[in-house]
């Protein structure tokens, strides 16, 4: 983790001043301890369960299930004709998850960080009032022209939509056959798609990552903004949540989760402006 600065009257101390063992579970931050934070490297296999939280997760379509993550749970939903592959699991080879599923053409599932689909989540931002916030994850893809949606970003804190373009309000980085795209939604109305002109490679880690500055949305592609098109702001109130969207082209790739990480800005040991 990077290395952080204390602010006190008499000046800054560095992590490297504090002796091992100060930092112990007590003073952990309440941001941790109650769930509003969550960095995850995916180097496990999460349990994956219903939405009752024990029993086993089902793949027909539209089912819902959890992933239990170290740090945070997840909410999934199943698109397309179903699966047999019921949750993602770790790639020991490669490293990362094995998010892809069935590895079937039009399959896929989409998620939201926190699972509850309210203000209730843990992640949710109320626009205008909840402090700054951000999602990242890095993704590879084994073959990214058989990509059809694969999307990270903010989207309304509503019910499940079939079609990724049918949220009422969203904001996210979309790569689809290897063009990453800045694509947003207000009100309902058609989706405004703007090219990054940056692009995935077949089997190449990559980072998308949203933050949400008050009310607008800043994106950026490893590291770099994706400053092309207008800026986009949400309606001041609207209750939004981090969320992922997967699914398969008219081919199939497999598609690992490489990290991710959620919560407040200040948080953000990834900030792009310190790379």
């Amino acid at each position: 983790m990077a290395l952080r600065t204390l602010e006190t009257k008499k000046g800054g101390l560095t992590s490297r001043s504090i002796r091992h063992g100060a930092v112990l579970p007590s003073r952990l931050s309440r941001l941790v301890t109650a769930g509003g934070y969550a960095i995850d490297g995916c180097n496990y296999q999460p349990q994956a369960t219903k939405v009752d939280g024990y029993s086993a997760p089902t793949g027909a379509t539209g089912d819902f299930n959890l992933l239990h993550f170290r740090s945070m749970v997840a909410l999934y939903h199943i698109l397309g004709a179903g699966q047999t592959l019921l949750a993602p699991s770790v790639d020991s080879t490669n490293g990362g998850l094995n998010f892809a599923l069935d590895l079937a053409a039009a399959e896929g599932h989409q998620g939201v960080f926190g699972s509850m689909q309210t203000n209730k989540n843990p992640f949710a931002v109320t626009i205008g009032t909840t402090e700054n916030a951000f999602v990242r994850a890095t993704l590879r893809a084994a073959t990214v022209a058989n990509v059809a949606e694969l999307a990270i970003g903010w989207r309304k804190a509503e019910a499940m939509q079939v079609n990724i373009d049918d949220y009422d309000e969203a904001a996210f980085l979309n790569m689809q056959a290897g063009d990453i795209k800045r694509e947003t939604i207000l009100n309902g109305a058609a989706t405004v798609t703007f090219d990054t002109l940056l692009n995935a490679a077949n089997a190449v880690d990559f980072t998308l990552e949203v933050w949400l500055l008050g009310r607008k949305a800043v994106m950026f592609v490893n590291g770099r903004e994706a400053v092309i098109g207008a800026p986009f702001n949400f309606d001041v109130g609207e209750v939004v949540v981090p969320f992922w969207f997967w699914l398969q082209g008219g081919g199939a790739s497999a598609l690992n989760l490489v990290d991710f990480e959620v919560g407040p800005l200040y948080a953000n040991d990834l900030d792009p402006r310190r790379r």
